[in-house]
């Protein structure tokens, strides 16, 4: 564990801000956080979490809509819509890089339905002189806890999807 560098950091990381959520409450009083809370029914003084919940409910609704997939796919577009936000450099710094310490994301920026090839599991037969690869839709990074990024994809069969739609 590193030291704090000044006693606003103290206070930053013992504390956060919620929408009055019993279960958010409930877990900084466990941790014996500071929790200043919203006033219930009074959406305004919980604006920032509301546009925050506004933002990525529209990245999501827009990768789901230029990948032309059903809205039944929504939690890997939102997956996907926060993971490429958060490694977007913007003022020569990305939130992955102040989070991880690492640099910046080094992986490739593949957009959301993206139609890839990708090699499937070992256990699926293949001819002798088919093709290794075989297409499927691309649907996300696979991120370990804490957001940091394992170097694997998320694919989706691309002869599923057409058999079922509403797969993912």
């Amino acid at each position: 564990s590193k030291p704090f560098k000044s006693g606003l950091d103290l206070v930053t990381k013992l504390s956060f801000y919620c929408d009055n959520a019993p279960e958010f409450v409930a877990a900084a009083r466990k941790c014996s956080w500071r929790c200043p809370t919203a006033t219930t029914g009074i959406p305004q003084t919980n604006g920032l979490a509301e546009r925050m919940v506004r933002k990525i409910t529209e990245g999501g609704r827009c990768a789901i809509v230029q990948a032309g997939l059903s809205p039944s796919c929504w939690p890997l577009a939102v997956r996907h819509f926060s993971f490429s936000h958060n490694v977007a450099v913007i003022d020569g710094d990305s939130a992955y890089n102040r989070g991880h310490q690492r640099g910046h994301f080094k992986g490739p920026c593949i957009p959301f339905g993206s139609l890839v090839h990708f090699m499937p599991q070992p256990d699926t037969h293949r001819d002798s002189f088919e093709s290794k690869t075989i297409y499927g839709l691309f649907v996300g990074y696979h991120i370990l806890p804490g957001g940091a990024w394992k170097g694997d994809f998320l694919v989706a069969e691309l002869s599923s999807i057409r058999d079922n739609p509403d797969v993912l």
